[in-house]
């Protein structure tokens, strides 16, 4: 069952995004609108 749970914790993780977050926190501004609108 643990397996489970942290797999379900591992994928939700990898899902949100962070480096947009990060990016309006830090900067206030949406890293979006730079190059090809990548965050990644």
């Amino acid at each position: 069952m643990t397996v489970v749970i942290w797999a379900l914790i591992g994928f939700f993780s990898g899902a949100l995004p962070f480096s947009v977050w990060v990016g309006q926190f830090a900067m206030g501004t949406d890293i979006r609108q730079y190059g090809d609108g990548n965050p990644g």
